[in-house]
């Protein structure tokens, strides 16, 4: 079968299963990211390769979004939207705010498939 008749979403979830990350990338899926590594400890932390541009990153969400739509690796999802708050580094059992670095946090998305 050509490549061209495989439909995106298809040919990304073949790749992350049989590559790892995906290899292909298509510039008209803005804002959708396969999800490649989950570390639900915590907050959730995602590991994501954008499908536009083939970038990864990691970006956190609240467990509660998490538990109502849970996330695997393999996933697409629709980034809705995210905010960048100050990352917290725990000294003496207490969060105190750094203020040197971020966090990426992703507060509403949508399960492509």
């Amino acid at each position: 079968m050509p490549e061209e008749d495989i439909p995106p979403h298809d040919l990304i979830r073949f790749e992350i299963e049989h590559c790892g990350t995906p290899v292909s990338i298509f510039p008209e899926l803005k804002d959708e990211y396969a999800v490649l590594e989950v570390d639900d400890r915590y907050s959730p932390k995602v590991r994501l390769c954008s499908l536009a541009t083939g970038r990864t990153g990691v970006m956190k969400l609240k467990k509660a979004l998490y538990r109502y739509q849970p996330l695997e690796a393999g996933a697409i999802l629709k980034l809705l939207s995210w905010e960048r708050r100050p990352s917290y580094q725990y000294i003496e059992g207490k969060a105190r705010v750094r203020h040197d670095t971020f966090d990426l946090w992703i507060t509403d998305y949508e399960l492509v498939v």
